[in-house]
Protein backbone atom coordinates (compact mmCIF):
# COMPACT_ATOMS: atom_id res chain seq x y z
CA UNK A 1 0.00 0.00 0.00
CA UNK A 2 2.80 2.19 1.06
CA UNK A 3 4.29 1.67 -2.13
CA UNK A 4 1.41 2.55 -4.45
CA UNK A 5 0.29 5.67 -2.61
CA UNK A 6 4.16 6.98 -3.18
CA UNK A 7 3.72 5.77 -7.12
CA UNK A 8 0.03 7.64 -7.27
CA UNK A 9 1.84 10.80 -5.64
CA UNK A 10 4.61 10.30 -8.57
CA UNK A 11 2.17 9.95 -11.39
CA UNK A 12 0.86 13.15 -10.50
CA UNK A 13 3.74 15.32 -9.82
CA UNK A 14 4.63 14.14 -13.28
CA UNK A 15 1.36 15.06 -14.89
CA UNK A 16 1.98 18.15 -13.36
CA UNK A 17 5.31 18.50 -14.63
CA UNK A 18 4.22 18.08 -18.41
CA UNK A 19 1.62 20.85 -18.23
CA UNK A 20 3.69 22.85 -16.12
CA UNK A 21 0.92 23.20 -13.63
CA UNK A 22 -0.87 25.50 -16.13
CA UNK A 23 1.58 28.36 -15.98
CA UNK A 24 2.09 28.98 -19.63
CA UNK A 25 -2.15 28.06 -20.29
CA UNK A 26 -3.92 31.38 -22.02
CA UNK A 27 -6.42 33.13 -19.70
CA UNK A 28 -9.14 34.49 -21.64
CA UNK A 29 -11.86 36.65 -19.82
CA UNK A 30 -15.60 37.67 -21.36
CA UNK A 31 -17.53 40.22 -19.81
CA UNK A 32 -20.90 42.08 -20.86
CA UNK A 33 -23.42 44.67 -19.44
CA UNK A 34 -26.42 46.54 -20.39
CA UNK A 35 -28.51 49.19 -19.60
CA UNK A 36 -32.34 48.70 -20.26
CA UNK A 37 -35.47 51.37 -20.20
CA UNK A 38 -37.43 51.40 -17.36
CA UNK A 39 -40.49 50.13 -19.21
CA UNK A 40 -38.42 47.96 -21.65
CA UNK A 41 -39.85 45.27 -24.00
CA UNK A 42 -37.91 42.52 -25.18
CA UNK A 43 -38.60 43.74 -28.84
CA UNK A 44 -37.19 47.02 -27.95
CA UNK A 45 -33.46 48.42 -28.44
CA UNK A 46 -31.35 48.57 -24.76
CA UNK A 47 -30.04 52.47 -23.69
CA UNK A 48 -26.57 51.40 -23.80
CA UNK A 49 -24.16 47.80 -24.58
CA UNK A 50 -20.60 47.05 -23.35
CA UNK A 51 -18.64 43.86 -24.30
CA UNK A 52 -14.85 42.98 -23.74
CA UNK A 53 -12.75 40.14 -24.17
CA UNK A 54 -9.29 40.16 -22.45
CA UNK A 55 -6.98 37.40 -23.53
CA UNK A 56 -3.52 36.99 -21.29
CA UNK A 57 -0.72 35.21 -22.16
CA UNK A 58 2.52 34.34 -20.19
CA UNK A 59 5.49 33.46 -22.64
CA UNK A 60 7.64 32.83 -19.15
CA UNK A 61 11.11 34.98 -18.10
CA UNK A 62 8.43 37.45 -16.37
CA UNK A 63 6.97 38.04 -19.83
CA UNK A 64 3.32 38.32 -20.23
CA UNK A 65 1.24 39.30 -23.42
CA UNK A 66 -2.18 40.80 -23.09
CA UNK A 67 -4.45 42.03 -25.52
CA UNK A 68 -8.12 43.81 -25.16
CA UNK A 69 -10.70 44.13 -27.31
CA UNK A 70 -14.33 45.95 -26.50
CA UNK A 71 -17.27 47.63 -28.32
CA UNK A 72 -19.25 50.40 -26.08
CA UNK A 73 -22.57 50.85 -28.15
CA UNK A 74 -25.11 53.53 -27.14
CA UNK A 75 -28.58 54.33 -28.39
CA UNK A 76 -30.10 57.44 -29.32
CA UNK A 77 -33.50 58.91 -31.34
CA UNK A 78 -32.47 61.45 -34.04
CA UNK A 79 -35.64 62.67 -36.40
CA UNK A 80 -37.55 60.05 -34.94
CA UNK A 81 -34.94 56.87 -36.03
CA UNK A 82 -32.82 54.97 -33.73
CA UNK A 83 -28.94 55.21 -34.40
CA UNK A 84 -26.50 53.25 -32.60
CA UNK A 85 -23.25 55.21 -30.97
CA UNK A 86 -20.24 52.81 -31.61
CA UNK A 87 -16.78 53.18 -29.78
CA UNK A 88 -14.32 50.22 -30.73
CA UNK A 89 -11.47 49.70 -28.42
CA UNK A 90 -8.65 47.45 -28.48
CA UNK A 91 -5.11 47.70 -26.43
CA UNK A 92 -1.66 45.32 -27.14
CA UNK A 93 0.45 45.23 -24.39
CA UNK A 94 3.49 42.99 -23.27
CA UNK A 95 4.98 43.23 -19.99
CA UNK A 96 8.30 42.47 -18.74
CA UNK A 97 10.25 41.36 -15.56
CA UNK A 98 13.69 43.73 -15.75
CA UNK A 99 15.35 40.84 -13.43
CA UNK A 100 14.60 37.90 -15.72
CA UNK A 101 16.20 34.54 -15.21
CA UNK A 102 18.87 34.83 -17.58
CA UNK A 103 19.70 38.30 -16.56
CA UNK A 104 20.71 36.22 -13.36
CA UNK A 105 23.03 34.37 -15.33
CA UNK A 106 20.07 31.03 -14.86
CA UNK A 107 20.20 29.07 -18.41
CA UNK A 108 16.68 27.32 -17.10
CA UNK A 109 13.52 28.70 -16.54
CA UNK A 110 12.77 28.07 -12.83
CA UNK A 111 9.40 27.23 -13.21
CA UNK A 112 10.16 24.51 -15.82
CA UNK A 113 13.32 23.46 -13.68
CA UNK A 114 11.53 23.48 -10.76
CA UNK A 115 8.96 21.03 -12.31
CA UNK A 116 11.55 18.69 -13.19
CA UNK A 117 12.92 18.89 -9.87
CA UNK A 118 9.53 17.89 -8.05
CA UNK A 119 9.17 15.00 -10.34
CA UNK A 120 13.04 13.56 -9.78
CA UNK A 121 11.78 14.47 -5.72
CA UNK A 122 8.80 12.15 -5.79
CA UNK A 123 10.45 9.48 -8.51
CA UNK A 124 13.12 9.27 -5.22
CA UNK A 125 10.27 8.96 -2.64
CA UNK A 126 8.65 5.98 -4.26
CA UNK A 127 12.27 4.08 -4.42
CA UNK A 128 12.66 4.99 -0.84
CA UNK A 129 9.76 3.76 -0.13
CA UNK A 130 10.10 0.58 -2.42
CA UNK A 131 13.77 0.48 -0.74
CA UNK A 132 12.34 0.40 3.35
CA UNK A 133 9.39 -1.42 2.47
CA UNK A 134 11.88 -4.44 1.06
CA UNK A 135 14.47 -3.94 3.96
CA UNK A 136 11.54 -4.51 6.21
CA UNK A 137 10.79 -7.89 4.25
CA UNK A 138 14.08 -8.93 4.50
CA UNK A 139 14.91 -8.03 7.72
CA UNK A 140 11.77 -9.81 8.88
CA UNK A 141 12.56 -12.69 6.62
CA UNK A 142 15.89 -13.00 8.12
CA UNK A 143 15.00 -13.01 12.03
CA UNK A 144 12.82 -15.76 10.80
CA UNK A 145 14.97 -17.87 10.35
CA UNK A 146 17.00 -17.17 12.87
CA UNK A 147 14.39 -18.10 15.11
CA UNK A 148 13.28 -20.80 13.48
CA UNK A 149 17.21 -22.29 13.23
CA UNK A 150 17.14 -21.44 17.37
CA UNK A 151 14.19 -23.51 17.65
CA UNK A 152 15.36 -26.12 16.49
CA UNK A 153 18.29 -26.19 18.44
CA UNK A 154 16.46 -26.06 21.48
CA UNK A 155 14.24 -28.90 20.13
CA UNK A 156 17.88 -30.61 19.50
CA UNK A 157 18.50 -30.00 22.95
CA UNK A 158 15.19 -31.32 24.28
CA UNK A 159 15.83 -34.49 22.11
CA UNK A 160 18.73 -35.09 23.73
CA UNK A 161 18.02 -34.67 27.27
CA UNK A 162 15.25 -36.61 26.79
CA UNK A 163 17.44 -39.60 25.73
CA UNK A 164 19.81 -39.09 28.92
CA UNK A 165 16.96 -38.97 31.12
CA UNK A 166 15.79 -42.27 29.93
CA UNK A 167 19.28 -44.08 29.97
CA UNK A 168 19.70 -42.25 33.78
CA UNK A 169 16.05 -43.51 34.90
CA UNK A 170 17.07 -47.09 33.27
CA UNK A 171 20.57 -47.04 35.15
CA UNK A 172 18.29 -45.98 38.84
CA UNK A 173 16.81 -48.85 38.56
CA UNK A 174 19.84 -50.78 38.31
CA UNK A 175 21.10 -48.76 41.57
CA UNK A 176 23.59 -47.17 39.52
CA UNK A 177 22.67 -43.25 39.90
CA UNK A 178 20.47 -41.39 42.29
CA UNK A 179 17.33 -38.99 41.68
CA UNK A 180 19.00 -35.49 41.78
CA UNK A 181 20.91 -35.89 38.56
CA UNK A 182 17.51 -36.70 36.58
CA UNK A 183 16.37 -33.96 38.37
CA UNK A 184 18.96 -31.53 37.52
CA UNK A 185 18.54 -33.19 34.07
CA UNK A 186 14.65 -32.45 34.03
CA UNK A 187 15.29 -28.77 35.42
CA UNK A 188 17.06 -28.18 32.49
CA UNK A 189 14.64 -29.67 30.07
CA UNK A 190 12.12 -27.05 31.63
CA UNK A 191 14.52 -24.05 31.10
CA UNK A 192 15.13 -25.13 27.57
CA UNK A 193 11.18 -25.68 27.34
CA UNK A 194 10.63 -22.30 28.24
CA UNK A 195 12.87 -20.72 26.22
CA UNK A 196 11.66 -22.59 23.46
CA UNK A 197 8.35 -21.01 23.81
CA UNK A 198 9.83 -17.41 23.93
CA UNK A 199 11.83 -18.20 20.58
CA UNK A 200 8.69 -19.65 18.96
CA UNK A 201 6.40 -16.24 19.58
CA UNK A 202 9.38 -14.25 18.16
CA UNK A 203 9.54 -16.23 15.40
CA UNK A 204 5.47 -16.22 15.13
CA UNK A 205 5.52 -12.71 15.50
CA UNK A 206 8.26 -11.92 12.31
CA UNK A 207 6.19 -14.16 10.01
CA UNK A 208 2.67 -12.03 10.91
CA UNK A 209 4.87 -8.76 10.35
CA UNK A 210 5.74 -10.33 7.04
CA UNK A 211 2.20 -11.55 6.21
CA UNK A 212 1.45 -7.57 6.92
CA UNK A 213 3.95 -6.18 5.00
CA UNK A 214 3.17 -8.13 1.93
CA UNK A 215 -0.45 -8.61 2.08
CA UNK A 216 0.27 -12.32 1.74
CA UNK A 217 -0.55 -15.15 4.22
CA UNK A 218 2.80 -17.28 4.61
CA UNK A 219 3.08 -20.86 5.92
CA UNK A 220 5.09 -20.63 8.70
CA UNK A 221 7.18 -24.01 8.06
CA UNK A 222 10.52 -22.99 7.36
CA UNK A 223 12.93 -25.95 6.00
CA UNK A 224 16.75 -24.99 5.77
CA UNK A 225 17.36 -28.26 3.79
CA UNK A 226 15.57 -30.42 0.71
CA UNK A 227 12.96 -27.90 -0.71
CA UNK A 228 12.37 -24.88 -0.24
CA UNK A 229 9.20 -23.35 1.70
CA UNK A 230 7.67 -20.52 0.25
CA UNK A 231 9.46 -18.16 2.64
CA UNK A 232 12.70 -19.06 1.33
CA UNK A 233 11.59 -18.79 -2.17
CA UNK A 234 10.66 -15.29 -1.43
CA UNK A 235 13.26 -14.59 -0.13
CA UNK A 236 15.69 -15.75 -3.08
CA UNK A 237 13.00 -13.01 -4.90
CA UNK A 238 14.00 -10.32 -3.20
CA UNK A 239 17.50 -11.00 -2.92
CA UNK A 240 17.84 -10.82 -6.66
CA UNK A 241 15.43 -8.02 -7.09
CA UNK A 242 17.33 -6.00 -4.95
CA UNK A 243 18.77 -3.26 -6.94
CA UNK A 244 21.06 -0.21 -6.20
CA UNK A 245 18.91 3.23 -5.56
CA UNK A 246 21.72 5.10 -5.16
CA UNK A 247 20.92 6.41 -1.97
CA UNK A 248 17.02 8.51 -3.09
CA UNK A 249 16.80 9.88 0.24
CA UNK A 250 20.61 11.79 0.47
CA UNK A 251 19.31 12.47 -3.44
CA UNK A 252 16.21 14.35 -2.01
CA UNK A 253 18.04 16.71 0.39
CA UNK A 254 20.20 17.76 -2.33
CA UNK A 255 17.18 18.40 -4.44
CA UNK A 256 15.54 20.48 -1.68
CA UNK A 257 18.62 22.55 -1.65
CA UNK A 258 18.59 23.10 -5.23
CA UNK A 259 14.73 23.46 -5.95
CA UNK A 260 14.94 26.71 -2.81
CA UNK A 261 18.08 28.80 -5.08
CA UNK A 262 15.56 28.15 -8.51
CA UNK A 263 12.87 29.45 -6.47
CA UNK A 264 15.18 31.93 -5.52
CA UNK A 265 15.86 32.84 -8.74
CA UNK A 266 11.74 33.31 -9.78
CA UNK A 267 11.53 35.26 -6.80
CA UNK A 268 14.15 37.74 -7.65
CA UNK A 269 12.36 37.60 -11.17
CA UNK A 270 8.92 38.30 -9.74
CA UNK A 271 9.99 41.17 -7.48
CA UNK A 272 11.74 42.92 -9.84
CA UNK A 273 9.55 46.29 -11.14
CA UNK A 274 7.82 45.68 -14.16
CA UNK A 275 8.13 47.21 -17.68
CA UNK A 276 4.78 47.14 -19.42
CA UNK A 277 4.66 48.88 -23.24
CA UNK A 278 1.16 48.84 -24.69
CA UNK A 279 -0.14 49.97 -28.46
CA UNK A 280 -3.63 50.95 -28.94
CA UNK A 281 -5.50 52.70 -32.11
CA UNK A 282 -8.02 54.94 -31.14
CA UNK A 283 -11.55 55.40 -33.61
CA UNK A 284 -13.84 58.72 -33.29
CA UNK A 285 -17.31 57.65 -32.45
CA UNK A 286 -19.22 56.42 -35.28
CA UNK A 287 -23.04 56.47 -35.92
CA UNK A 288 -25.16 53.59 -37.27
CA UNK A 289 -28.64 53.12 -37.39
CA UNK A 290 -30.14 50.86 -35.75
CA UNK A 291 -31.22 48.98 -38.69
CA UNK A 292 -27.99 48.37 -39.59
CA UNK A 293 -26.94 46.43 -36.27
CA UNK A 294 -25.00 43.44 -37.75
CA UNK A 295 -22.86 45.96 -39.53
CA UNK A 296 -21.37 48.13 -37.11
CA UNK A 297 -17.84 46.93 -37.28
CA UNK A 298 -18.26 47.18 -41.13
CA UNK A 299 -19.26 51.03 -41.08
CA UNK A 300 -16.57 52.65 -39.27
CA UNK A 301 -14.93 55.20 -41.79
CA UNK A 302 -12.52 56.65 -39.78
CA UNK A 303 -9.20 55.66 -39.51
CA UNK A 304 -7.68 54.93 -36.20
CA UNK A 305 -4.96 57.32 -34.31
CA UNK A 306 -2.24 54.94 -33.12
CA UNK A 307 -1.06 55.57 -29.04
CA UNK A 308 1.37 54.15 -27.67
CA UNK A 309 2.46 53.76 -23.58
CA UNK A 310 4.94 52.45 -21.14
CA UNK A 311 4.00 51.82 -17.25
CA UNK A 312 6.44 51.40 -14.65
CA UNK A 313 5.03 48.93 -11.94
CA UNK A 314 7.62 49.02 -8.69
CA UNK A 315 4.49 47.47 -6.43
CA UNK A 316 6.49 43.92 -6.46
CA UNK A 317 9.49 44.60 -5.33
CA UNK A 318 8.01 47.07 -2.23
CA UNK A 319 6.09 43.63 -1.80
CA UNK A 320 9.22 42.00 -1.74
CA UNK A 321 10.99 44.13 1.04
CA UNK A 322 8.08 43.92 3.35
CA UNK A 323 7.54 39.85 2.88
CA UNK A 324 11.64 39.86 3.32
CA UNK A 325 12.12 36.71 0.81
CA UNK A 326 15.67 37.40 0.97
CA UNK A 327 15.89 36.63 4.57
CA UNK A 328 13.49 33.53 4.07
CA UNK A 329 15.09 32.39 1.76
CA UNK A 330 18.22 32.59 3.41
CA UNK A 331 16.73 31.05 6.85
CA UNK A 332 15.39 27.89 4.93
CA UNK A 333 18.61 27.63 2.27
CA UNK A 334 21.04 27.28 5.96
CA UNK A 335 17.99 24.57 7.62
CA UNK A 336 17.83 22.45 4.33
CA UNK A 337 21.90 22.49 4.03
CA UNK A 338 21.84 21.78 8.35
CA UNK A 339 19.53 18.94 7.43
CA UNK A 340 21.69 17.45 4.31
CA UNK A 341 24.75 17.43 6.77
CA UNK A 342 23.38 15.89 9.15
CA UNK A 343 21.78 13.31 7.42
CA UNK A 344 25.42 12.51 5.92
CA UNK A 345 26.21 12.59 10.23
CA UNK A 346 23.93 9.98 10.78
CA UNK A 347 24.31 7.91 8.01
CA UNK A 348 28.11 7.34 8.46
CA UNK A 349 27.36 6.87 12.44
CA UNK A 350 25.17 4.15 11.50
CA UNK A 351 27.66 2.86 8.46
CA UNK A 352 30.33 2.84 11.04
CA UNK A 353 28.51 0.47 13.58
CA UNK A 354 27.31 -1.77 10.45
CA UNK A 355 31.02 -1.92 9.79
CA UNK A 356 31.45 -3.02 13.66
CA UNK A 357 28.78 -5.68 13.48
CA UNK A 358 29.90 -7.16 10.51
CA UNK A 359 33.35 -7.91 11.74
CA UNK A 360 32.21 -9.33 14.66
CA UNK A 361 30.00 -11.76 13.22
CA UNK A 362 32.91 -12.39 10.73
CA UNK A 363 34.67 -13.67 13.09
CA UNK A 364 32.04 -15.37 14.56
CA UNK A 365 31.84 -16.89 11.81
CA UNK A 366 35.13 -18.28 11.15
CA UNK A 367 35.25 -19.96 14.62
CA UNK A 368 31.78 -21.63 13.91
CA UNK A 369 33.26 -22.98 10.75
CA UNK A 370 36.09 -24.40 12.30
CA UNK A 371 34.41 -25.89 15.07
CA UNK A 372 31.80 -27.41 12.80
CA UNK A 373 34.60 -28.46 10.46
CA UNK A 374 36.08 -30.64 14.16
CA UNK A 375 32.97 -31.46 15.09
CA UNK A 376 31.73 -33.19 11.72
CA UNK A 377 35.42 -34.98 11.80
CA UNK A 378 34.82 -35.67 15.56
CA UNK A 379 31.26 -37.29 14.75
CA UNK A 380 33.14 -39.28 11.62
CA UNK A 381 35.38 -41.16 14.09
CA UNK A 382 32.71 -42.34 16.20
CA UNK A 383 30.28 -43.97 13.32
CA UNK A 384 32.96 -46.33 13.08
CA UNK A 385 33.25 -46.66 17.07
CA UNK A 386 29.32 -47.06 17.31
CA UNK A 387 28.92 -49.77 14.17
CA UNK A 388 32.03 -51.84 16.50
CA UNK A 389 30.25 -50.84 19.76
CA UNK A 390 32.98 -49.25 21.38
CA UNK A 391 30.41 -45.64 22.21
CA UNK A 392 27.06 -46.20 23.26
CA UNK A 393 23.92 -45.02 21.40
CA UNK A 394 23.70 -41.94 23.39
CA UNK A 395 26.92 -40.91 23.05
CA UNK A 396 26.79 -41.34 18.89
CA UNK A 397 23.12 -39.46 19.11
CA UNK A 398 24.72 -36.38 21.65
CA UNK A 399 27.56 -35.97 19.15
CA UNK A 400 24.76 -36.26 16.28
CA UNK A 401 22.85 -33.49 17.49
CA UNK A 402 26.05 -31.26 18.55
CA UNK A 403 26.92 -31.20 14.81
CA UNK A 404 23.50 -30.61 14.17
CA UNK A 405 23.24 -27.83 16.62
CA UNK A 406 26.75 -26.55 15.33
CA UNK A 407 25.33 -26.59 11.85
CA UNK A 408 22.33 -24.63 12.86
CA UNK A 409 24.11 -22.27 14.74
CA UNK A 410 26.91 -21.46 12.11
CA UNK A 411 23.94 -20.78 9.36
CA UNK A 412 22.42 -18.08 12.05
CA UNK A 413 25.97 -16.04 11.97
CA UNK A 414 25.84 -16.39 8.03
CA UNK A 415 22.32 -14.84 8.14
CA UNK A 416 23.72 -12.16 10.45
CA UNK A 417 26.70 -11.57 7.93
CA UNK A 418 24.68 -11.41 4.90
CA UNK A 419 21.97 -8.78 6.62
CA UNK A 420 24.79 -6.74 7.43
CA UNK A 421 26.76 -6.65 4.14
CA UNK A 422 23.23 -5.66 2.42
CA UNK A 423 23.21 -3.16 5.24
CA UNK A 424 26.13 -1.22 4.40
CA UNK A 425 25.99 -2.27 0.62
CA UNK A 426 22.62 0.07 0.51
CA UNK A 427 23.33 2.22 3.17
Amino acid sequence: MDIKTAYNTFRSVKISKESLNGHYSPKILFSSSVSLPKYYNWNDTPDYFSSSVTYNQPLGGGTTLNVIGGLNLSFTDIQEERYILHNPNIVFSLSQSLYPFWIQGSLRNPESLNAEFQEEYYYNQLLQTKKTVIFNIIENYVYALIYSNQMQIYKNSIFLLNEEIDALRQMKIQGGVNQSKITQLNNSKLNIQQNLREVQTLYLNYIKNLETICCYDIDPSITLDGEMSPIEKFYVIIQSSMDDTNDPLGKNYQLNIKLLESTRVLEKQNAAPILAFSVKPVWESERTRQIEWKNVWNNITTHPIWTAGIDLDISPLLMSVIKQEKKQYEINLKQANDLYSSYLYQKNIVKYQYELLLEHYKEQLLESNNSYEEIKKELFDFESQYKTGVISQLEYDSLSINVRNSYLNKNNIELYVWLYELLLKYN
